[in-house]
């Protein structure tokens, strides 16, 4: 028990003792016994309010008590009938005092108890609903308890659709998923858990705590979305920089052009995830591009296909800007239109970009989708420096053929001068 509840307990006996011991210290036989009955009420009423009904009962004992001692005949238990009646009438005083008075304080504790209750309750309740996570609560057979506004907003629903409901009634995807397993660990080994999960019918990623308790589970959710965006864009980045860093490594050992090219085709559907990969091939006329290569397409159009090299197509409009070409959406793109290579192969998007540079380029390296998709920058930026490898390639491929000509030509030379 607090020291502070026993001392308020310890008022009312304290005083009727003190009073007890003024009597005794001085000559009380010419106060009148209903004066000192009155002083009794006083301690009394004074020790229920300050500790209690059970605190004026030890008050009211005493203080009757010592009064029944104190004018009781010398020598002898004998009261006159004046006093007699009066210690009656005061014990009598004494009981209703307590009863009535006890009651009342019993009700006023009562009632300041709940209103302590209600404070407290909403105190907490106004700490847990400014609070950033998503906050819940679950008893012991998984019904919600509680639910906090930003759990709401997280979950998509209300409150007042996820009280008394099981969390697997209110979410019957998490039923085998590691959610249902990590808070069914936690409930039995009573140990906290820490779990990052993606939840499929909301698109999202969740970091989520659980707390243990005899009553429970006190669940704290986070989505952690970005994050994970930013780690999943830091793995890809990677990704992409060691494939460019091993498809040049293998320019620099290859002679076969159609090797590096292929090399380079599988690794942008790798790493991208995209269905149609191709590399078109400016024709010595300059009027259109042939797929040389590619990924995804029918057997008959690589090495035969032919795109008109002008703005009406993307591989056309991409030589003539210069520029990436991102399309997310083929069906409404206004710059170009799509060419029968790519309307019979279902494309809805993809992105385009050079290969080589002035005086003349080799051709355009692409890559397509048969879906809406949003390329990002760093998708683009991975296209180019694959396209930049392959122009690399190729210009080393020229230098080789070059330098294998002169060859042959000193190796004619030589032999001339040696029949002359």
């Amino acid at each position: 028990m607090p020291l502070p509840t026993v001392g308020a307990r310890l008022v009312g006996p304290l005083v009727t003792l003190c009073l007890m011991l003024a009597i005794q210290a001085v000559d009380a036989s010419g106060v009148p016994l209903v004066s000192l009955g009155t002083m009794l009420l006083l301690t009394v009423v004074l020790a229920i309010f300050t500790g209690g009904r059970a605190s004026g009962v030890v008050s009211g004992v005493l203080g009757l008590a010592y009064f029944a001692y104190h004018y009781a005949e010398p020598g002898a238990f004998r009261y006159s009938e004046e006093n007699l009646e009066r210690l009656a009438i005061d014990a009598v005083t004494t009981g209703v005092v307590l009863v009535l008075l006890g009651g009342i304080k019993q009700r006023i504790d009562k009632q300041a108890a709940i209103e302590i209750a209600e404070t407290e309750r909403q105190r907490l309740s106004a700490i847990v609903e400014s609070i950033t996570d998503g906050f819940f609560s679950v008893d012991a057979k998984w019904r919600y308890q509680y639910v906090n506004c930003q759990a709401e907003q997280l979950v998509g629903k209300r409150r007042d659709e996820l009280l008394g409901e099981t969390i697997w009634d209110a979410f019957p995807p998490l039923l085998g998923s590691p959610w249902e397993l990590e808070l069914r660990r936690a409930v039995a080994t009573r140990e906290p858990v820490h779990f990052e999960a993606f939840y499929p019918p909301l698109d999202s990623w969740f970091e989520t705590h659980a707390y243990p308790s005899a009553d429970g589970l006190t669940i704290y959710l986070r989505e952690v979305n970005d994050r994970k965006r930013a780690e999943q864009l830091l793995r890809a980045r990677a990704a992409q920089q060691a494939a460019v860093a091993a498809l040049g490594q293998v320019a620099l050992e290859q002679t076969n052009l159609d090797v590096v090219i292929d090399m380079a085709v599988n690794t942008l559907a790798e790493t991208l995830d995209v269905e149609l990969v191709k590399v078109m091939e400016l024709e010595p006329d300059d009027k259109s591009l042939r797929l040389r290569a590619g990924i995804g397409w029918d057997e008959g159009p690589v090495g035969s296909a032919l795109v008109d090299n002008d703005r009406g197509s993307q591989a056309g409009y991409t030589l003539l800007s210069g520029d990436p070409v991102v399309v997310e959406d083929l069906s409404t793109e206004t710059r170009f239109h799509g060419p029968p290579l790519l309307s019979e192969h279902g494309v809805r998007s993809g992105m385009s970009v050079t290969i080589g540079g002035a005086p003349r380029p080799f051709g355009v390296l692409a890559v397509h989708e048969r879906i809406p998709r949003r390329f990002s920058s760093e998708d683009s930026g991975f296209l180019r420096s694959v396209a930049q490898v392959l122009a690399l390639a190729v210009e080393r491929r020229k230098i080789l053929s070059s330098l294998a000509e002169r060859e042959a030509l000193f190796r004619e030379l030589a032999e001339n001068l040696r029949e002359v």
